[in-house]
């Protein structure tokens, strides 16, 4: 056998913002790449063996806005949404894990999650 020679390529691009709507209110915005790509590369026994079991081949991409705003001193509230979308390019061959015996089992998917939020410092509760 020779080296494995396991190569991955990573990228990642993140871009987002806040804008103060009014004095007690905060509105934010993002959006989120990333892309991942990893295999051995060498020819040899081993690395037949691990290829497609080692394989990574996806694309995640997230959006993601939140608003909060201050009630009353020390009291705050806020609301977010998250939206990610999993793309994997390199399903679990039939037969290689579980919940893949009679079809390949894919990972890509949607998944969507709501965020609530209440923060109380000390004004809240009348500290000094």
């Amino acid at each position: 056998d020779s080296p494995l020679d396991y190569r991955a390529d990573l990228v990642n691009i993140t871009i987002g913002g806040s804008y103060r709507i009014d004095e007690d209110t905060d509105l934010s915005l993002s959006y989120a790449y990333n892309q991942s790509n990893s295999a051995f590369e060498a020819n040899n026994p081993t690395t037949d063996v691990l290829r497609s079991a080692s394989r990574i081949a996806n694309d995640i991409q997230s959006v993601e806005t939140e608003i909060a705003r201050w009630i009353k001193p020390g009291l705050r509230v806020l609301a977010g949404y998250r939206f990610d979308k999993f793309q994997d390019d390199q399903p679990i061959p039939a037969g290689a894990g579980v919940g893949s015996v009679v079809a390949p089992f894919n990972l890509s998917t949607d998944r969507h999650t709501v965020t609530l939020g209440i923060t109380m410092n000390d004004d809240f509760f009348g500290a000094d």
